[in-house]
């Protein structure tokens, strides 16, 4: 049986299994819960867009739009398994994209990471190019003909009818698909960097499988010029902190000064003749980073920002050299 999983950080192959139980399942096999229907029929009858059928989504493709996740996702990786029925047929599956599509378009602002069969044309490829639409941008890591659009340094995709498994990571601003268990497309500095999942509808009659996901870890945070601060003498009354890892252990001997050493327990004979006063030496405060989980939940906002689209959305999709790239 075939299941759909996301693993804040997975959509899978007809073998796949988790390797751990920080995978989630996006999909129940029996209906679309969890998942939005964005400018495309949804009547809850047979003549749907998107439909449940031997535990698999099938895509129409007619009229063009999205079915988009209810949850927003941020880094994360996500896993899915994806056949077209027809040959030349056109979809996609987007990551960070908004809630609703962009305007005058049937698409919304994300990056696609591109499925088509077929033999390829001028400027785009079948194998899996990703590229930004609608008003987002990046930096490609294999730059081509049109601008903004990474493309994939070999051909792994199998043809129609047969199945094909792409593999996402989106990590702080960081794409990496990987196709049929290579990575071939890559891409940095998304402007998108939170949003929702989306599976295409474009023409083609598609079928989904198996997805996944996992969250990455949250990143570390950290101070620039974070280095330790210099602390005074500690008294001899004042008890050593306790760590708040590990076995209790026995208070070590006061520390003074780095710079002059440890203090001594005889205090100091008075000064003969204080010329001034001395200065109270400003009490130093040591900052501790904020803790993170192993795990981040995904976020849980009901909308994202409505995009401005910065070109036309046609279909099928065009893009002549040196114009924002869309998907063909």
């Amino acid at each position: 049986m075939r299941s759909l999983l996301i693993a804040l950080f997975s959509l899978t192959l007809p073998t796949f299994a988790p390797a751990d139980d920080d995978f989630t399942s996006l999909f129940n096999n029996k209906d679309l819960t969890g998942w939005v229907p964005v400018n495309v029929a949804a009547t809850g009858t047979a003549n749907d867009t998107f439909i449940v059928k031997d535990n698999e989504i099938v895509c129409t493709g007619l009229p063009t739009g999205v079915l988009r996740s209810e949850k927003m996702y941020e880094n994360f990786i996500v896993e899915l398994e994806w056949r077209h029925l027809r040959p030349g047929g056109n979809s996609g599956f987007f990551v960070w994209s908004d809630a609703l599509t962009a305007k005058g378009v049937p698409f919304t602002r994300a990056v696609e990471n591109q499925i088509l069969d077929g033999p390829g044309g001028d400027g785009f490829t079948t194998q899996g190019d990703v590229f930004a639409i609608h008003g987002a941008t990046l930096t490609p890591g294999n730059p081509g003909k049109w601008k903004g659009r990474s493309y994939p340094t070999e051909s792994r995709t199998k043809p129609s009818p047969e199945w094909n498994h792409y593999r996402i990571e989106c990590n702080n601003g960081n794409i990496a698909l990987a196709v049929n268990g290579k990575v071939v497309t890559t891409a940095n500095n998304v402007s998108q960097r939170k949003g929702y999942l989306c599976l295409e509808s474009e023409g083609g009659l598609i079928h989904f499988s198996t997805s996944a996901s996992r969250n990455f870890p949250p990143p570390k945070t950290s101070t620039p010029n974070s280095s330790p601060k210099k602390t005074t003498a500690t008294n001899p009354s004042t008890p050593a902190s306790i760590s708040p890892t590990g076995p209790s252990r026995p208070s070590p001997p006061p520390r003074g000064n780095p710079k002059t050493g440890p203090s001594s327990s005889t205090p100091s004979p008075p000064a003969k003749t204080p010329t001034s006063p001395s200065k109270p030496k400003p009490s130093s405060k040591t900052s501790r980073p904020s803790s993170t989980t192993a795990i981040a939940a995904p976020a849980t906002s009901n909308s994202a920002s409505e995009a401005k689209p910065s070109n036309s959305h046609p279909n099928p999709k065009t893009n002549p050299p040196g114009t924002a790239a869309t998907s063909p």
